[in-house]
């Protein structure tokens, strides 16, 4: 697993109390952030780093979302996630993405973002 993976699983992944704290609407919601996120960091690891997009999507799939996206229940504060964090992940650029190797780098609006199901268990 690479360094930059590790910080991101740090920061973007907390635990929700369990799947039925988080209605459908929301769940779908989540499902598609974490969509967009994996595709956010596969085109900055693709672009910046010279990684193939599709081990960068795999891995960061399986580390944040125990391989699927449908693993996410919730975004902890959706607010701060579309107001904050989105923005901040779209203007990067290479120079500042290549210099993230601790999880304090990442703006703290995208910390415990993607919510994992407490009772579930990554293989």
């Amino acid at each position: 697993m690479t360094m930059r993976i590790a910080v991101l699983a740090v920061l973007l992944v907390g635990c929700s109390g369990g799947d039925d704290d988080s209605d459908d609407g929301e769940r779908t919601y989540a499902e598609r952030a974490c969509l967009e996120i994996a595709d956010a960091v596969a085109t900055y690891d693709e672009r910046c780093k010279g990684a193939r997009y599709s081990e960068s999507y795999d891995e960061i799939l399986r580390v944040v979302a125990c391989g699927d996206c449908d693993n996410i229940v919730a975004i902890r504060d959706r607010d701060e996630f579309e107001g904050q964090c989105v923005p901040w992940f779209e203007g990067m650029n290479c120079d500042r993405w290549n210099e993230i190797t601790e999880p304090g780098e990442l703006d703290s609006s995208c910390e415990d973002q993607l919510q994992r199901s407490l009772f579930g268990d990554c293989p």
